[in-house]
């Protein structure tokens, strides 16, 4: 309605013209604005979901004791897995790789690292709760675990290999895995 009676309150259709323009770029800019967060805030959630998958594998693979540990709360749980995994010093490096470069990475881990790395793949399998619908953002990608002794050469080589393949790569923290996963 202002428009209109702009026009016959005696502003020129130029003049006009230039507001409408304006406000049509800053409404356009503010919904880049917003597409760009939202897009970033779909990346965590995405990264978050990953990470949970990974330090429940995780917590799979070390917990090899697990129906003895059934009847345990978490606090004590989580203090036999770290007496177990401290005394033999061992880390975890956790991520996402494309199921195409899947076979090419293992090699290139195992190869290396001459055998000094376990790798382990999953597929992922999200609950329903945890997809995003007309985003297929889990297809055709695996998660990997990679053992490897703590503190040694090893480690920064495996890191810059990861960082090659993968997008996604992190540390797996033992010490508070549990709430980790919890906190998820």
């Amino acid at each position: 309605m202002d428009l209109i009676s702009g026009i016959s309150g005696g502003k020129g259709k130029a003049n006009l013209y230039e507001e409408i323009k304006e406000e049509i770029q800053d409404t356009h800019q503010h919904i880049k604005s917003q597409e760009d967060t939202l897009r970033k805030s779909f990346d965590n959630f995405k990264d978050l979901v990953f990470r949970q998958q990974v330090f429940q594998r995780v917590l799979q693979m070390t917990g090899e004791e697990q129906e003895k540990l059934k009847g345990i709360d978490n606090e004590s749980r989580a203090q036999v897995i770290q007496e177990n995994l401290l005394a033999m010093r061992i880390m975890y490096i956790g991520g996402i790789v494309s199921s195409d470069h899947l076979a090419q990475f293992k090699r290139l881990i195992i190869r290396a690292t001459r055998c000094q790395v376990f790798v382990h793949t999953f597929e992922i399998n999200l609950p329903d709760c945890d997809k995003i619908v007309g985003d297929n953002y889990d297809e055709r990608k695996h998660l990997f675990v990679l053992a490897l002794q703590e503190g040694s050469i090893l480690e920064d080589k495996v890191r810059r290999l990861c960082a090659g393949f993968s997008q996604i790569c992190f540390d797996v923290p033992i010490d508070n895995m549990i709430q980790e996963i919890n906190r998820f």
